[in-house]
């Protein structure tokens, strides 16, 4: 048993304690555990009371405990046994809780354990990764409104290409050499798969993303976003270059997800040009180790230095009042360090500003 001066301490003490036996069956595995002795302040926290469970086993009392994803007795059987500790937070099915526990032995077959209600902790960390889910949706749909018009004109082109590649196959179809039919006909389907791809990945940035993980060619997200940006910057004077020169371009990703990262620095490297009579944005790939390398690069009006610090901080923004959020370089780093990654920026008052990703490779096993 243990000391009288802490058993009086932990019996008055304002987190729930309780004390156990573990049992065992004729393999010496852990088969169950005895409730000795509960406090006052786990009886509140699991209405457990405990007229009705000392001298009882935990099957006895709560049978769904074996029914959970978490197996309470092997955990506590491990302690017991090896007369050591341990700390976890776990989810306690019959009782629909959260505890943090710390369950620790002084003498082989018994344990103790000490139980914090972290319920509304761990509820309100769910509602906030929400709640970043829904901003992260909200700035993708905010950013489709300034590229809806560029969209219309990309879609629009093709699709004048097509009604006047009809027209000329109605007009003339009589007397249509063969030669001239099929490169008219190619002429139209090249235009139909245009139009698809651009609404292709227009529906791939809005639709909201999975959380899980998957192997993402980089290469190929760069060049479907620009097929529906380029539209966009042409009406500004603004020429993208591309360089992806990575002879490795595969990460874990979530693909609609780094499309926004990617759409988000395009926008503010566009807002840098605005003063520009001709504005260049520049897209690098390169390996280093074991990570892929996405470099940015504009020739716009750069970012003072003491604001460097802060650019990344949720709010803060550069811009003009009522034309930007503040929002859009702290989602950026916010999902590429949710990919394992990191993003910088470094720039040059008149010389333009580089933004800087760094992302671990997808590995192959």
């Amino acid at each position: 048993m243990e000391d009288l001066f802490y058993k009086k301490m932990l019996m008055t003490a304002p987190f729930g304690y309780a004390y156990h036996r573990i049992i065992l069956d004729n393999h010496k595995n852990p088969v169950d555990y005895e409730f000795l002795e509960i406090n006052e302040e786990f009886e509140k926290l699991t209405g457990l009371k405990a007229a009705n469970i000392l001298g009882k086993t935990i099957k006895s009392v709560q049978p769904d405990i074996v029914s959970g994803d978490f197996d309470w007795i092997k955990c506590y059987g491990q302690v017991a046994l090896n007369v050591n500790q341990t700390e976890f937070e776990q989810y306690s099915l019959p009782l629909d809780k959260w505890f943090r526990v710390q369950a620790y032995s002084s003498k082989k077959y018994y344990f103790s354990t000490i139980f914090t209600d972290i319920t509304k902790r761990i509820q309100m960390e769910k509602e906030k990764e929400q709640l970043q889910v829904e901003l992260f949706h909200a700035s993708k749909l905010a950013t489709l409104g300034t590229l809806s018009a560029g969209v219309a004109h990309e879609i629009n082109n093709p699709l004048a290409i097509i009604v006047g590649a009809v027209d000329l196959i109605e007009g003339r179809c009589k007397n249509l050499a063969e030669q001239d039919f099929f490169k008219t006909t190619k002429m139209i389907r090249s235009a139909v798969d245009r139009v698809s791809l651009i609404i292709k990945g227009l529906k791939t940035y809005a639709k909201k993303d999975p959380e899980n993980c998957e192997g993402v060619d980089v290469h190929s997200v760069i060049n479907e976003t620009l097929l529906f940006l380029k539209g966009v910057y042409k009406n500004d004077n603004i020429e993208i270059m591309t360089g992806l020169k990575a002879p490795n371009f595969k990460i874990c990703a979530s693909r609609g997800k780094l499309q926004q990262v990617i759409v988000n620095l395009l926008n503010n490297a566009k807002d840098a040009l605005e003063s520009r009579p001709h504005g260049l944005i520049q897209i690098n790939t390169h390996n280093y180790g074991n990570n892929l390398v996405i470099e940015i690069i504009d020739n716009g009006a750069g970012i003072p230095e003491d604001y460097l610090p802060k650019l990344f901080d949720p709010f803060f923004t550069t811009k003009a009042p009522g034309k930007g959020t503040g929002l859009g370089l702290s989602i950026c780093q916010s999902i590429t360090e949710s990919f394992g990654g990191k993003i910088s920026a470094k720039s040059k008052l008149g010389e333009g500003s580089t933004f800087k990703i760094l992302l671990p490779l997808l590995s192959i096993k």
